[in-house]
């Protein structure tokens, strides 16, 4: 593996239902450190499964799944990895409805040792960064869904991740508003050095990564970069 690769799978295979449902099936795939990649197909092709896999939030059934060179095995490994390496922004947001878009923000750096002071600038700049300074005390119900996206922008940041995985994150949107999201996370890419994976059916979204990946039936069919 080469010494810029950051996210590696090898064999990867991953079932559900007793094995009846095959996810992924012998997936190899090299994600470099400050890559843009795009994870198309159809639903069902496997591509939030391997966002799963990629992000540690699940194990596969066989193969191995690295980050950095390292093994992610086991809940622990996991979990520390998914702590201080990795951001997640997710179709449906999954912000906590009880908490404001500043609260929501900070939830990931409990995991950092930071104070209670430190949490909440960073999440202010943030949210400003994301051009919600007006709105850091209003709850997920009273924002549309383009800010409740933006908040969950600011959010995959919190942690100061090296990636940032997205499933779907303009799928709930209308145009403009998804335009604005894919701004914010092409510029965390540009201005960050962040690797950033993105599984969308969005052309738009796809053609500003530059490396796409078709999957169809959990394997990868192409593996090229996206047209200029």
């Amino acid at each position: 593996m080469s010494a810029e690769t950051i996210l590696a799978l090898q064999g990867v295979r991953r079932v559900f239902d007793g094995g009846r449902v095959v996810a992924l099936q012998g997936v190899d795939l090299a994600i470099q450190a400050g890559d843009f990649v795009a994870l198309v197909g159809p639903s069902g092709c496997g591509k939030s499964t391997l966002l799963h896999l990629l992000g540690a939030l699940d194990e596969p059934d066989a193969g191995e799944v690295r980050f950095g060179g390292a093994k992610l095995v086991g809940t622990a490994v996991r979990s520390r990895c998914r702590a201080r390496n990795i951001g997640f922004v997710f179709q449906s947001f999954h912000l906590l409805p009880t908490l404001t878009a500043l609260e929501n923000v900070q939830i990931p750096m409990f995991e950092m040792p930071w104070s209670s002071g430190e949490r909440q600038c960073r999440a202010e700049s943030l949210l400003r960064e994301v051009g919600l300074e007006a709105r850091l005390h209003h709850r997920p119900s009273e924002l549309s869904g383009g800010e409740r996206q933006r908040v969950a922008a600011a959010r995959s940041l919190a942690n100061q991740p090296q990636v940032i995985l997205a499933d779907e994150p303009t799928g709930n949107l209308d145009s403009a508003s998804a335009a604005r999201v894919l701004d914010l996370l092409a510029s965390f890419h540009r201005e960050r050095g962040l690797t950033l994976v993105v599984a969308t059916h969005d052309p738009d979204v796809a053609g500003r990564a530059s490396r796409r990946i078709t999957m169809r039936d959990g394997r990868i069919l192409t593996d090229t970069p996206s047209l200029p």
